[in-house]
């Protein structure tokens, strides 16, 4: 398309093309308004409540994370604002950022709330923190009933353990002393009395055949002494040997109610020391509802708008210049050339004209 016939059909169609290049920026200013509502963010940092154990550090019941993700908050958040508050289903969201050098184990919340009405979306934000903070509290408050029944366990457990005490060491005293520590000592003691006979009985083999009466006696009374040994030492064993499942059973008795009692221990001082901490002073707001700035977003919405607006224009430009662009007849060649057409022209001829 030369020059000419664009200048032709944009005289005709510059009214069209304006129309559309406003239509397609309102556009972008509607989609801005609908996509891109103002949005108000407070930055949440949380310690986990801490219950302190001897040795080691465990998490609370319920964390802040499963908390703030939760429907309940939503219609806590919906129940504070007011029966005449708009639904904010669809508008609370909120980010955790885990640090990822795996030492400070506590995270970032960002909640984040939009709305067309930028005052509306601050008071959500504010209203889901504290809303937050009273659930997690809520959630993970100690019930003192909890401890009564922990203490409970732990008295009986008490007693299990004072029982089975008392049967392993009646059973220790029936038979002589530890029965466990007999049996290793036996058990250790036999096999270098067995050596000790085999080199004897070796020895008392190599003096058979030497003519030296007074060794060879000396040598078999060393054989029978080791053998008196090791025989007295299997019978003992063996006797022991019957009673050792039963040993077992009352010394994994014993270790059971030990355990028992440990863990009820541990439990009881972790729920104390859980009830005893500020729960409440472990969320803390970093940064107060604040409004997000949304100018990138909304610069790249109007700069896609331009574009389109400037493609729908110049289509409508290029559609009417192909509508100016029609067949014409052998008069109207003529009527163009201003001089007589010698020849034939062929049907399918095309001209373009002022």
């Amino acid at each position: 398309m030369d020059m000419k016939t664009f200048k032709a059909a944009l005289r005709r169609s510059w009214i069209l093309a304006i129309v559309l290049f406003v239509a397609s920026i309102f556009g972008a200013s509607i989609y801005t308004q609908k996509r891109v509502p103002p949005t108000a963010k407070a930055s949440v940092a949380v310690r986990d409540a801490l219950t302190i154990n001897p040795s080691q550090y465990t998490g609370a019941q319920v964390s802040f994370d499963a908390v703030v993700k939760s429907d309940r908050l939503a219609e806590n958040v919906q129940k504070a604002l007011g029966p005449g508050a708009p639904s904010i289903r669809g508008t609370l969201s909120v980010e955790a950022l885990i640090p990822s050098n795996g030492i400070n184990i506590s995270p970032l919340y960002i909640v984040r709330a939009k709305n067309p009405d930028a005052h509306e979306a601050l008071t959500i934000v504010k209203t889901a923190v504290i809303e937050a903070r009273k659930l997690y509290l809520q959630l993970n408050k100690i019930d003192l009933g909890s401890v009564a029944s922990v203490d409970a366990q732990r008295t009986q457990a008490l007693a299990q353990l004072k029982r089975a005490t008392r049967a392993f060491n009646d059973f220790n005293t029936v038979n002589f002393g530890s029965v466990g520590t007999r049996l290793s000592t036996l058990r250790a003691l036999i096999g270098p009395l067995s050596d000790r006979l085999s080199q004897a009985e070796g020895d008392l083999a190599a003096l058979q055949r030497v003519n030296d009466p007074a060794s060879r006696n000396a040598t078999a009374a060393r054989v029978s002494d080791y053998r008196d040994q090791l025989n007295d030492a299997t019978a003992r064993l063996r006797r022991l040997e019957t009673l050792e499942p039963q040993y077992q059973n009352l010394a994994s008795d014993l270790s059971q109610a030990r355990s028992s009692v440990q863990q009820l221990t541990a439990v009881r001082q972790s729920l104390v020391a859980n009830a005893s901490l500020p729960v409440d002073d472990q969320i803390k707001v970093l940064d107060d509802a604040a409004m997000d700035s949304n100018s990138l977003m909304k610069i790249m919405v109007y700069a896609l708008g331009i574009i389109l607006g400037l493609l729908f224009a110049m289509g409508a430009v290029y559609a009417e210049a192909a509508r100016l662009r029609s067949r014409e007849s052998v008069q109207s060649v003529i009527a163009v050339l201003g001089a007589p057409a010698l020849g034939r022209i062929p049907r399918r001829a095309f001209v373009e004209v002022n």
